[in-house]
C-alpha cells in the first residue's frame, strides 16, 4: 500500500498507456465493484489507492451521491492508515506501487485545449490546506517533454457548495501532443497529507477557445491607392473546415477562404475576418471569433506635376520627390525641384511621395524660343487667414531674364513695389492678388505675363469672451471654440462652454473660430475649488468611492433653501442635475454613470450660501 503515501514528481512522469482520445468518465458517473472481500467501489478509468487500503476497510477515494450534476461525484478524503496519513488521490494514469515511484499511463490525446474547468467542494482538515486539480499534456519525449500544464489549488477555506473552477493551460512547447493525465488530490502536499481534508469533484471538462488572427501577407501597409493587398487568416481551434467571412469596415467581402485579396482599399478602412469553427467532440467557446483589426493606410498617388520653364532652368510644381527625364530616359541624379538643361529635347518629371508614383508631367520642349511666364504663391502666412494677419506672396518667373519687372495688384489695382515678393496686413475676404511680369529675356514671347490668381479668405477675429462664475462652475460667453487656461497654462481637453474648477487659481478662456483666436478673457480667480469639510459627517457623502459607476449620494441639511445637485465630468460636461426647492432634511439617491465611461467626476451641492464639491472616481 506504499503507493498512497509518496507523490514525488506526481505530474512529471512518463507517458505510457493507451486510452480513447477523451477524458474518461469526466462526470464520475460510472463505478464498478472491485475485490472479493472486502469489496469496494472503483471509479471506471480512474486509479486510486483503494486497492491497497481495502484490506484495512479504509477508502480515500469514495463514490458520492452528493453530485453537482447527474447522480454521482468523486469524493477524496485524507485518512489515517496504519499510522500514516494517506491523501485522497485519483488519476487517469496509474499510481506508483512503491515509495519514490511516479505516476505512469494516461489518456492518449492529440488536441491542444486552452483551459480546464470543473466543479468542486472542499473542506480543509487544518488551516492552510487546499485541494488540488491538475492536468498535463505530454509529447513523445516522455518525462522531458511536458507540453502544457494547468494546476488549480482550491481556496484553503471551506467551500460548502459546488463551485466552478477554471484554469488556463500554460504551453511550454509547440511539440505534438500524444498523451494527457488528470490528477486530483485532497491535500496540497501528498507526502505531508493533512487528515480529514476532503475534496469533492464533478463534471471535469477541457475547453477549446476559438480565435482568429490575420496578417497582410502580400502587399504593404502603408500602400498606394489601387495596389493589390492579400490578407491571410490563421485560425486557432477552427476544426477541419472552418468558415471564413472577411469584412471591410464591418461589411462582408471576399469568399469563404483563408485569404482575401483586394485592390480597392482606401485609407482608414478596417479589415477583419470572422471565423466559425467546426471543431466537434469537444467543448468549444468563442465561435464565431472575430480577428484583431488591420487598419489600412492607403496613400494617394501624387498630383501630376507641372513644369515651369525659365530659360534653361526647369522647375517642378512639387517641392520634393522629383525625378527628371529627357526624351523619356531617366536623368541620373536629377531629383531636385529644379533642373538646368544642357541640351535641347523633351523634358518631363515624375513625383514619388510615400512610395506612390504620379503620372508623368506634360513635356517641356527646350529650343531657341522662350515664353515668359509667372506663378505666385503664399509663402508666409496662410490662406485662409485672420483679419490683420501678415501675408507674403512670392513670384516665380519663367524666362524673366536678368532684371525682370514685377507689378503686384489687388483687385486689379497696383500695389507693392518692383519686387518678387509682396507683404500686406490689410487684405479682406474675397480680394484677389495677382502679379504682372515684364521680362528682359532675349527673344522672349508672351511678355508682359500675368500670374495665376490667389483669392483670399480672411476670417474675422472672435470677440473677447467673458467668464461667468457660479462657485467653481465657470461659463464662457462663447458657445463654441473655447479653450480654458489655469494661471495662463492650457488645460488639456477643456474646450466646452463650461468648466468646473478643480483647483484654486486664475482662470481665463480663449475662443478660436475658423482658425482665428480672440484675446484672452479677463481672469476669474477661483478660491473655493475642492471639497468643503463639514462638521456633520452626514452632510454630504458619496459611497462607495471609488466605484464601478454605481454609487449612492446622500446629505442631511437643516437650513431650508433651494439646493442644486449637479454631476459633471472633468471637461465640465453636465451628466446629471436636480433642483430641490425649499428643501431641508435628508436626501438619498443611487446613481449609475457606467454608461458615461471611466474617469473622475465632480458632484456639487450648492445653495445660495455654500458650494460643496466632491470627486467621484469611476474605475
Amino acid at each position: 500500500m506504499k503507493k498512497i503515501f509518496t507523490l514525488i514528481s506526481i505530474l512529471l512522469v512518463s507517458v505510457t498507456g493507451i486510452w480513447a482520445q477523451a477524458t474518461p468518465n469526466a462526470g464520475f458517473e460510472t463505478w464498478t465493484v472491485q475485490g472479493s472481500f472486502p469489496t469496494y467501489d472503483a471509479c471506471t478509468s480512474w486509479d486510486s489507492p483503494n486497492s491497497q487500503t481495502a484490506i484495512t476497510g479504509i477508502f480515500v477515494c469514495i463514490k458520492s451521491t452528493d453530485a453537482h450534476s447527474g447522480s454521482l461525484a468523486m469524493k477524496l478524503v485524507s485518512k489515517s492508515v496504519l499510522g500514516q496519513i494517506a491523501p485522497g488521490v485519483t488519476t487517469t494514469g496509474i499510481l506508483p506501487t512503491q515509495n519514490g515511484g511516479v505516476i505512469t499511463g494516461g489518456v492518449a490525446y492529440t488536441l491542444r485545449p486552452d483551459s480546464i474547468v470543473g466543479w468542486y467542494k472542499f473542506t480543509p482538515g487544518a488551516t492552510g490546506d487546499n485541494g488540488f486539480v491538475g492536468f498535463r499534456l505530454y509529447g513523445s519525449g516522455g518525462d522531458n517533454d511536458s507540453v502544457a500544464v494547468a494546476n488549480y489549488n482550491t481556496p484553503s477555506a471551506t467551500t460548502a457548495t459546488y463551485t466552478r473552477f477554471s484554469q488556463a493551460l500554460t504551453y511550454y512547447s509547440t511539440n505534438a501532443v500524444v498523451n494527457s493525465r488528470w490528477l486530483l488530490v485532497s491535500t496540497k502536499d501528498g507526502e505531508n497529507a493533512i487528515v480529514n481534508s476532503t475534496l469533492f469533484a464533478d463534471d471535469l471538462d477541457l475547453i477549446f477557445k476559438v480565435s482568429d488572427t490575420i496578417a497582410l501577407t502580400s502587399g504593404t501597409n502603408p500602400m498606394c491607392a489601387g495596389q493589390s493587398a492579400t490578407f491571410t487568416a490563421y485560425p486557432h481551434n477552427g476544426g477541419t473546415t472552418p468558415v471564413y467571412q472577411w469584412k471591410v469596415d464591418g461589411v462582408n467581402v471576399g469568399t469563404n477562404s483563408p485569404t482575401y485579396t483586394t485592390t480597392t482599399l482606401t485609407t482608414g478602412q478596417v479589415v477583419t475576418c470572422v471565423l466559425t469553427s467546426n471543431l466537434t467532440g469537444v467543448t468549444v467557446v468563442g465561435s464565431p471569433a472575430t480577428s484583431p483589426a488591420i487598419t489600412m493606410v492607403v496613400n494617394a498617388a501624387p498630383t501630376t506635376p507641372v513644369i515651369s520653364p525659365n530659360g534653361a532652368v526647369l522647375t517642378s510644381s512639387a517641392a520634393t520627390g522629383n525625378q527628371w527625364y529627357l526624351n523619356g530616359v531617366i536623368i541620373s541624379g536629377a531629383t531636385s525641384q529644379t533642373y538646368t538643361t544642357t541640351q535641347s529635347g523633351s523634358y518631363t518629371v515624375i513625383v514619388t511621395t510615400n512610395g506612390c508614383v504620379s503620372a508623368t508631367s506634360a513635356a517641356v520642349i527646350i529650343s531657341s524660343t522662350f515664353t515668359a511666364g509667372i506663378t505666385i504663391a503664399t509663402t508666409t502666412g496662410s490662406n485662409p487667414s485672420c483679419t490683420g494677419s501678415s501675408v507674403t506672396f512670392t513670384a516665380t518667373p519663367a524666362n524673366g531674364g536678368t532684371t525682370p519687372v514685377y507689378q503686384w495688384q489687388v483687385n486689379g489695382v497696383n500695389v507693392g513695389t518692383n519686387s518678387p515678393t509682396y507683404t500686406t496686413t490689410t487684405l479682406t475676404n474675397g480680394e484677389i492678388v495677382t502679379c504682372i511680369l515684364t521680362s528682359n529675356y532675349p527673344s522672349v514671347i508672351g511678355s508682359p505675363a500675368t500670374s495665376n490668381v490667389i483669392t483670399m479668405t480672411v476670417n474675422a477675429i472672435p470677440p473677447t469672451p467673458v467668464i461667468t462664475a457660479n462657485g467653481a462652475l465657470l461659463s464662457s460667453s462663447a458657445s463654441a471654440g473655447n479653450q480654458w487656461y489655469l494661471n495662463s497654462t492650457i488645460i488639456p481637453n477643456a474646450t466646452n462652454q463650461t468648466y468646473t474648477a478643480t483647483q484654486n487659481g486664475n482662470y481665463t478662456v480663449v475662443v478660436t473660430v475658423n482658425g482665428c483666436s480672440s484675446t484672452a478673457s479677463s481672469a476669474v480667480n477661483v478660491i473655493n475649488a475642492g471639497i468643503d469639510q463639514s462638521t456633520n459627517n452626514y452632510f454630504f457623502s458619496v459611497y462607495p468611492n471609488p466605484n464601478e459607476g454605481n454609487f449612492n449620494v446622500s446629505f442631511n441639511v437643516d437650513l431650508k433653501a433651494t439646493y442644486k445637485l449637479e454631476l459633471r465630468n472633468t471637461l465640465g460636461q453636465l451628466v446629471y442635475n436636480e433642483t430641490l426647492t425649499d428643501f431641508s432634511g435628508s436626501y438619498s439617491k443611487q446613481m449609475d454613470v457606467s454608461q458615461f465611461g471611466k474617469g473622475i467626476y465632480l458632484i456639487s451641492l450648492t445653495n445660495p450660501k455654500n458650494n460643496t464639491i466632491k470627486k467621484v472616481v469611476v474605475y
